[in-house]
């Protein structure tokens, strides 16, 4: 009786111990966000390691993205070396367009800033990317094709200059919202083995259980 009692505790443990594991097990629902508006690209700025995308009407030849220096300037066709920083991109496009008055009748511009970033880590399609100004913290792994099942739901490290942050997006939802900067790495990081394959886990948890009990009740 004695062994058979024991037996008993253990496949209650081993039970508690594969709930605990299983993909379904509950989780702590995550806070709700507050609606956030939508940054206006019109009012966007450049900053010295953004990206200037220029479309230019029937100029394919001088359309394209364009690096905004240390200085603040980025070198565009025709018009060379040009300051672009700190200025609306609306404003900007205005400016642009009377410069470009010189050379076409009529120019019609299109003018996208974009911040350059780095989404590596757990994501189907990792590498650097450019970004319009809207794209936040919380959609940044979106950029990069989305985060494969072998990530760590909503946990992202964020690498800006010298310093580097785990943040867990569930806990502290209000920083999904948080604007990229050009230079930002964002890395996703991996689930640990065991949660990776908790299925297997907990079925051959089971498995032992089961064959436990028919070996020692018989």
């Amino acid at each position: 009786m004695a062994r058979r009692r024991t037996l008993g505790r253990w496949v209650y443990m081993t039970m508690i111990a594969s709930a605990a594991l299983a993909p379904g097990s509950a989780r702590p629902a995550a806070a709700q966000t507050a609606p956030r508006e939508p940054v206006r690209l019109a009012s966007a700025t450049l900053r010295p390691g953004d990206v200037l995308r220029l479309k230019i009407w029937r100029e394919p030849d001088w359309s394209g993205d364009y690096q905004v220096d240390e200085t603040g300037k980025a070198v565009l066709p025709r018009l060379g070396p040009t300051s672009v920083v700190g200025v609306p991109a609306e404003q900007l496009k205005a400016q642009l367009v009377e410069r470009y008055r010189e050379f076409l009748n009529n120019p019609s511009v299109e003018v996208i800033p974009l911040r350059r970033i780095s989404v590596l880590g757990a994501v189907r399609n990792p590498g650097m990317f450019p970004v319009d100004p809207s794209v936040t913290l919380g959609q940044a792994a979106n950029v990069a094709g989305g985060p494969t099942p072998e990530s760590k739901r909503n946990v992202v490290e964020l690498r800006r200059g010298a310093t580097q942050r785990r943040i867990d997006l569930s806990k502290n939802p209000e920083l999904s919202t948080l604007a990229l900067e050009s230079g930002d790495q964002i890395f996703v990081p991996e689930r640990s083995w065991l949660s990776r394959n908790s299925t297997w886990f907990v079925s051959t948890l089971v498995g032992i259980a089961g064959t436990a009990t028919y070996v020692f009740t018989r």
